[in-house]
């Protein structure tokens, strides 16, 4: 035999032995099946242990296209998708048996394209939900919202608001109580504003009310406005009403300065000839030998002179005779307003 060919069969030789070698060396030896692992047994004749029937160490092991070995319990299983019976299926398919594949219950989904454009297929439960923003009823909307059957939306209720835009012109939303409320120095109503201030409902804005004022302007030219108060005040010498006067003067509303009340006098000049002012009570008082009429004078023979122009006006005087002229009175006068002659 030629030699080169001699020397490629002892090479070939030697490999086999080697690998087989290799074999023996990998596998447990074993004399009972207690010393092999739960899914195998133990060939007694090789010493060696084997897999038991219907278990595997690889998809090989399964000698079916859809099955594969599951390496935690060593038993083939159908691959994703393929099925015997339903539990081969997750919860949300069932078996087609005749196909040996798993199909979709009615209810479920497997992905987006399962579910009407508005959802969403959850990857956790298989159900199709309504997508973020939109909703199939008013339980897939915050509390605030309804959900808009038509669009799929969910649209804040008449009271509430998810954006400015849905609250009036001088309010903005707030978007953690979802509610509007009024913009900073603006007003719903007159609570809104400070006591000075009742709000306009048509500008929606706090003005000052018509009693208080908020500089000198606002004020009548008689008064100043008082900026602790808010109210308008007289100026010195004027008067807004009886109140700003003395209790002897009334406010004289055409001028609003005081003047004098009826029956009381400032000075001398406010009361009769005959009489005097008290300023203690600014009331007229007869003066000391004055008379003002007849009752004035302590004799019965005496009455009050009251005639205009006569030296002994608002004096006491001798009472006449009778008279209506001085034809009546020889040698004198008559007085017209006591038809008397004078003494």
């Amino acid at each position: 035999m030629n030699c080169k060919y001699l020397f490629a069969f002892a090479v070939l030789l030697t490999a086999g032995i080697v690998f087989f070698g290799c074999l023996q060396i990998g596998a447990k030896a074993c004399k009972l099946d207690s010393d092999c692992k739960g899914w195998q047994t133990c060939d007694v004749q090789s010493g060696r242990c084997l897999l038991s029937t219907g278990f595997c160490d690889a998809d090989k092991d399964c000698n079916d296209s859809v099955k594969q070995c599951n390496t935690a319990t060593h038993a083939c299983i159908y691959r994703a998708g393929f099925c015997a019976s339903d539990y081969d299926c997750p919860v949300w398919e069932s078996c087609d048996t005749s196909a040996g594949e798993c199909a979709v219950k009615a209810g479920y989904c497997a992905n987006d394209a399962g579910c009407t454009q508005w959802m969403a297929c959850n990857q956790s439960t298989h159900v199709c939900l309504a997508r973020g923003g939109l909703c199939e009823d008013d339980y897939d909307c915050g509390a605030w919202q309804s959900c808009n059957s038509t669009l799929h939306r969910c649209f804040a209720t008449a009271s509430a608001c998810d954006l400015d835009v849905e609250c009036n012109r001088w309010e903005t939303c707030n978007t953690g109580s979802h509610t509007c409320q009024v913009k900073s120095g603006f007003c719903n109503n007159d609570l809104q504003c400070d006591q000075y201030h009742m709000c306009d409902y048509t500008t929606h804005k706090c003005e000052p009310k018509s009693e208080y004022c908020f500089g000198d302007a606002q004020c009548n030219s008689w008064q100043y406005c008082d900026t602790d108060s808010h109210l308008c005040q007289a100026k010195a010498t004027y008067c807004n009403d009886n109140r700003d006067c003395a209790t002897w003067q009334y406010c004289f509303d055409v001028t609003h300065t005081c003047a004098t009340a009826v029956s009381y006098c400032a000075d001398d000049t406010e009361c009769g000839g005959w009489q005097a002012c008290d300023l203690s009570t600014h009331a007229c008082r007869l003066k000391t030998g004055f008379c003002g009429r007849n009752e004035d004078c302590t004799q019965p023979s005496n009455i009050c002179d009251l005639a205009p122009g006569s030296p002994t006006l608002y004096k006491c005087v001798p009472r006449g005779a009778p008279c209506s002229t001085n034809n009546d009175c020889p040698g004198t006068e008559c007085d017209l307003y006591n038809h008397r002659c004078r003494g």
